[in-house]
């Protein structure tokens, strides 16, 4: 499941969510506007930013049975909001064969060059994992053996990044 900003343009922008568990994939299309209980203000490097918090998760909850979430966190009532959730049936197997924790944070592009984009990227991007056991670990960091930083050269440009799991860019 990928829950993500989409920006059509500079004026359309959306809180979007992809779940590869549905048919029917495309789940969420949030306008910006809509959600200023979830945004908030930050400063980091020096740059103050708008963000938006997402908690982004799958898991077990029963034998062959999995749960697609995503929660943000309301800086009104200082609590996560659950915006999106789907239940399926799936194997462990199913789950974690082929490419499993394959997902962002990307900035994903689907044009040649970008010119004067708003700045857009992630910051203390965690992850928690569960062991071969099915115990849990803690949340931490992504750690450059969880992350590959990759620049396919469309007009973006790092305006700061902490390897592996703060960055944001620029065009």
């Amino acid at each position: 499941m990928e829950a993500f900003v989409s920006y059509q343009g500079q004026n359309d922008t959306r809180f979007k969510v992809f779940d590869w568990a549905r048919s029917d994939q495309w789940q969420t299309n949030i306008l910006f506007a809509n959600l200023t209980s979830y945004l908030r203000s930050t400063v980091a490097h020096g740059w103050g930013l708008q963000v938006l918090l997402v908690w982004n998760s799958s898991f077990e909850i029963g034998v062959n049975r999995w749960r697609n979430e995503v929660l943000l966190h309301n800086r009104v009532t200082n609590g996560w909001d659950l915006v999106y959730r789907y239940d399926y049936a799936s194997t462990t197997a199913e789950q974690t064969s082929g490419w499993p924790g394959s997902w962002g944070p990307i900035v994903e592009t689907f044009q040649n060059s970008y010119q004067n984009t708003r700045w857009l990227g992630f910051l203390n991007t965690m992850l928690i994992a569960r062991n071969a056991a099915g115990q849990w670990g803690n949340w931490g960091v992504l750690t450059a053996s969880q992350s590959t930083i990759r620049n396919h050269n469309q007009g973006f440009s790092p305006l700061f990044l902490d390897p592996n799991y703060s960055f944001v860019v620029r065009s």
